[in-house]
């Protein structure tokens, strides 16, 4: 179970775990180190922030009382991501430089979950070129491995960086190469949504930025990934807004807020809800 959730959880399929970690009992659960990594792991996915971290701290005691440091390292990545969530980025970045000064160099070309965490604490930070070139270099080494999870991850996160900075045709293209890599031809979207709408609806094709967000959310929604609905959320009301559907936007960019403040979850996405539907609402 320990190595399958690994390498399930590696490739999105976070519900599958999430029926394998039911079937087992809390006792099981809680007597080994991986599985309340796992546990967190799912938690996280669900935004229930408080929670996944009380699991990996445990997690992260277990792995230091049996010496193993492999479980420290995946432990470090998780609660980093945590972290940034909460806009703890400083703590964040400093949580993944200890864990990547631990891995091997061709340990750490295998992983995209440091890369992008690191990006995302560089973005809020406002440092965007060097977000850039983090995911740069990890998308050329990735391209080396030619690992389609891995490449569809980092496009992913190389096209958000690009949309940050206004860079919208490298956007696309960064986000159209995820899209033909990714194994079911989809971008993950576990860490940050991605903007494709948002690019359309600047760009004035407005049906098709409807299109694209109204996916996303079902997406999001059918594979229960609580993380990041606020995003979602928050993205397709934008799209409403644009076309002066107030109502619409009301309604999403209350949900948005509603899905982040009900597990303590993004607060930078909650904010942006936020700040919206006062707006829009006064």
């Amino acid at each position: 179970l320990k190595s399958a959730g690994r390498q399930a959880l590696r490739q999105g399929r976070w519900l599958t775990v999430a029926r394998w970690l039911a079937e087992i009992s809390e006792d099981q659960v809680m007597s080994d180190s991986w599985l309340v990594f796992l546990k967190a792991q799912i938690l996280t996915y669900q935004a229930q922030l408080d929670e996944a971290e009380l699991f990996i701290i445990q997690a992260k005691q277990g792995f230091q009382a049996a010496e193993e440091p492999s479980g420290l390292i995946e432990s470090q990545i998780l609660h980093a991501r945590i972290l940034r969530s909460r806009g703890h980025y400083q703590q964040s970045i400093e949580l993944l430089e200890a864990a990547a000064a631990c891995l091997l160099p061709a340990q750490a070309q295998e992983r995209f979950d440091l890369p992008l965490e690191m990006a995302l604490c560089l973005f809020m930070l406002g440092r965007m070129e060097e977000a850039e070139s983090v995911l740069n270099k990890a998308l050329e080494e990735a391209k080396v491995r030619n690992d389609r999870y891995l490449l569809a991850h980092l496009a992913e996160g190389l096209g958000n960086a690009y949309y940050i900075q206004g860079k919208y045709p490298q956007a696309m293209r960064s986000y159209q190469f995820g899209l033909r890599i990714s194994p079911n031809r989809l971008l993950p979207g576990y860490y940050m949504q991605d903007n494709i709408a948002l690019i359309y609806k600047d760009w004035g094709l407005l049906d098709r930025a409807l299109e694209f967000a109204k996916h996303n959310v079902a997406i999001k929604e059918s594979m229960g990934l609580s993380e990041v609905l606020p995003s979602a959320y928050g993205q397709l009301a934008n799209i409403y807004l644009e076309m002066g559907d107030t109502i619409l936007a009301r309604d999403y960019f209350r949900r948005g807020v509603e899905a982040a403040r009900e597990n303590n979850s993004d607060r930078h996405f909650h904010t942006i809800n936020c700040a919206f539907l006062g707006w829009v609402s006064s």
